[in-house]
């Protein structure tokens, strides 16, 4: 057994960060695991890129990886142009904007920040064609 020697007064508190956009990366991505109904999903791991909170984690803890939105949501937001995933892992890396919000603690878990929505860019207009109105 090895001795760890920490003073646990001098560690931070958990919080969370202030609900609003951030631009993120995608930092982390667990093993694909099934759910109770047989579903796969993974869990994301988003590092803040800019601003007051760089650096910061956000975590996303059940991303389904088939028959949801979140994940194609979460891919436009990256503009990501493939039309397929090959592996959870080519998620590392994305980056994208997101708006956070608070999820206020419950019962046994404290306070933890939450995508409420992912920012879609901006897609380029198309010019008119000729001919058309």
């Amino acid at each position: 057994m090895s001795i760890i020697n920490v003073n646990i007064v001098e560690l931070p508190e958990a919080d969370t960060i202030p609900a609003g956009e951030y631009a993120f990366r995608i930092d982390g991505v667990s093993e694909v695991k099934k759910d109770k109904n047989g579903s796969e999903f993974v869990s994301l791991e988003y590092t803040v890129m800019d601003g007051e909170y760089e650096g910061r984690k956000v975590f996303e803890p059940y991303i389904r990886l088939a028959g949801a939105s979140t994940l194609r949501k979460l891919l436009k937001a990256c503009n990501y142009q493939e039309s397929k995933l090959p592996d959870s892992d080519d998620l590392l890396g994305l980056e994208f904007s997101a708006a956070i919000k608070v999820q206020e603690a419950r019962d046994q878990f404290d306070a933890s920040n939450r995508i409420a929505h992912y920012l879609v860019p901006n897609k380029p207009v198309k010019a008119p064609t000729k001919g058309r109105r």
